[in-house]
């Protein structure tokens, strides 16, 4: 029997993974992997803004204030009813700005948003080079970052603020994983920056910023946390006090900037008020602030278990799902989810689904947190399982097993394809606790091009009435209202001079702080003062003008579409078709 040595089967590895185990080839192959994916986002943002499937909230507020902004008036939009930064603190938004000059339309956040989406990944591979490595030969440590990063680009955690449309929380990542980069690598200023980008995302994000401060201290106040063993309190040495110093200086900066923002929030909605005891803001919650929940468990446990067990298989499918795709490896690693506990006092008391639904911009909170985790538990794990790389008759055992981990975690990445935005054919799937909208859910519609022609005939400053998934087409106007969550609609009925309809979307007939859209088209017929300007009975849609008797401008294929059923599939249809023809019969007399 010929035997093969260590020797062997080391040069045989390292002849079948070269490209793996080179470091600098190993980056470059992140850099390529990070830049498919953002394409890929982009793509996929891209088309389903074509799809008319964006929505007003937030993709067509965050375009219209950035609009408004490059042209005088700071961050305003009449969909909130004035500032954004009086609703949400978030100077992040400066940021945007350049983006927004050198091509003003939604499409150019979409893209920025996409391309940091997913090279968070390489920050997130810097850091899995740099804790992994500490226990573990190149080849291994390589091998496995490099999994982790397939499947954080893969995850349907990942790919949930994609999803839907535009959110800052998407941004929340990339900055998560350099600060906890520039802090292994003692780059200060780095580090420093990373906190003020991740608070600029959102006032709130002040409690992640001090999450990460603590959860920097637990590691230097341990045996540098790679060990599961290791995670208890060294004794006390000449560092603490100035490390204590350090950490309560952070947090006394991150509640100056929380009530900072507050008063802020104050001076740009006008009303000039501000607390120090700052809300958190969550919906479906028996308290929006942290002090809050804390005094319930006191007072009333009865009222936040209720909260707590609301949608409760909703709850443990979201956050149990994730560990499930990174192979349990997160649970060895329990105190690194530290940086995940506001996301979860945030979430978990609220009966609010969207918090803990895949398909929302708030997987952002969470995603780094367990990755992070993963990070740490990978090398907690093996050492767990007693296969250590001290000597070199164990390289072999250990790369056996990191390759066998990063296999399994490869595995699960793929078995979620379903889930995410790119399933492959007839495997889409949406569990409950899911609403991520996929490829296959998206098809290119010709109303998109339409409403981007609409532009051409339809001034800048006029007063426009549209819905939520249309809203985002005229973002680019200072005076562009949507239903049906947009304040003052009922009182600036008299000057809107458009309305821009989709009679065949449930957008039209939803009504929340103002009437729906068909109905307030239905009055607007009724007084008999409208006309149809502009028309597409292909995609159902039609732009009524005020005091407008002439021929519409786009009737092609009226006849046609009327005839198969596209364009009268209700009432409201009929009412417009009717009005499109008797318009058409007065423009020939």
């Amino acid at each position: 029997m010929h035997l093969i040595s260590t020797r062997d089967v080391l040069r045989h590895l390292k002849n079948k993974t070269g490209f793996i185990g080179d470091e600098k080839k190993s980056f470059l192959l992140v850099i390529l992997i990070s830049l498919f994916f953002s394409l890929a986002f982009s793509y996929f943002s891209i088309l389903k803004y074509f799809s008319l499937d964006s929505s007003a909230y937030d993709l067509g507020i965050h375009s219209q204030i950035l609009w408004s902004t490059l042209h005088g008036h700071m961050f305003y939009s009449p969909l909130i009813g004035g500032n954004f930064l009086a609703e949400h603190f978030a100077p992040f938004e400066f940021v945007q700005l350049p983006i927004y000059l050198i091509y003003p339309s939604p499409i150019s956040i979409l893209i920025f948003q996409a391309v940091f989406v997913s090279f968070a990944a390489v920050p997130l591979y810097l850091v899995s080079k740099y804790v992994i490595g500490m226990g573990m030969d190149k080849l291994s440590t390589n091998f496995i970052s490099l999994a982790l990063v397939i499947s954080f680009e893969m995850s349907p955690y990942v790919q949930s603020p994609v999803s839907f449309d535009f959110h800052n929380i998407a941004f929340l990542p990339f900055f998560f994983f350099m600060a906890i980069y520039s802090f292994f690598r003692r780059r200060g200023f780095l580090h420093i920056t990373s906190l003020a980008f991740i608070v600029s995302l959102h006032s709130n994000f002040v409690y992640i910023a001090g999450s990460i401060i603590l959860y920097e201290f637990i590691y230097l106040r341990t045996k540098s946390g790679t060990d599961m063993k290791s995670w208890a309190p060294r004794n006390s040495n000449k560092l603490f006090i100035w490390q204590v110093s350090i950490m309560v200086a952070a947090v006394a900066i991150l509640y100056l900037y929380l009530v900072f923002s507050g008063i802020m929030k104050g001076y740009f909605s006008g009303s000039g008020g501000y607390s120090f005891f700052p809300s958190t803001g969550e919906t479906g919650s028996p308290s929006t602030s942290v002090l809050g929940l804390l005094a319930l468990v006191f007072k009333n446990p009865v009222e936040l278990f209720v909260f707590v067990s609301s949608n409760y298989e909703y709850k443990l499918f979201f956050i149990l799902f994730i560990f499930v795709l990174l192979g349990m490896t997160p649970f060895f690693a329990p105190l690194s989810l530290i940086t995940a506990l506001p996301y979860l006092m945030y979430a978990v008391p609220s009966n609010y689904a969207s918090y803990y639904e895949l398909g929302y911009q708030y997987t952002g909170m969470f995603v780094g947190p367990v990755y992070l985790a993963a990070i740490f538990g990978i090398p907690n794990l093996l050492k767990f399982l007693k296969f250590r790389s001290v000597i070199n008759r164990d390289i072999c055992s250990i790369r056996k097993k990191s390759f066998t981990l990063a296999f399994i975690i490869l595995m699960a990445a793929t078995l979620s394809l379903p889930l995410g935005l790119f399933p492959p054919p007839h495997t889409s799937s949406s569990p409950a606790g899911s609403n991520l909208v996929s490829l296959s859910d998206l098809k290119l519609n010709n109303g998109s091009f339409f409403l981007l022609d609409s532009e051409k005939y339809i001034p800048e400053d006029s007063y426009i009435l549209t819905q939520n998934n249309l809203m985002p087409y005229f973002s680019n106007y200072m005076n562009a209202y949507s239903t049906p969550w947009s304040p003052g609609i009922l009182g600036n009925m008299s000057k809107f001079q458009y309305i821009v309809i989709q009679n065949s979307s449930m957008w039209a007939y939803q009504s929340s702080t103002s009437p729906s859209l068909s109905s307030i088209v239905n009055g607007v017929l009724a007084n008999k003062t409208w006309g149809v300007y502009m028309s597409l009975p292909a995609s159902n849609i039609t732009i009524l003008k005020k005091g407008y008797s002439g021929k519409p401008l786009a009737v092609s294929g009226l006849a046609r579409y009327a005839y198969n059923g596209n364009y009268l599939g209700n009432a409201l249809g009929t009412s417009l078709l009717n009005l499109e023809l008797s318009t058409i019969s007065n423009s020939k007399r």
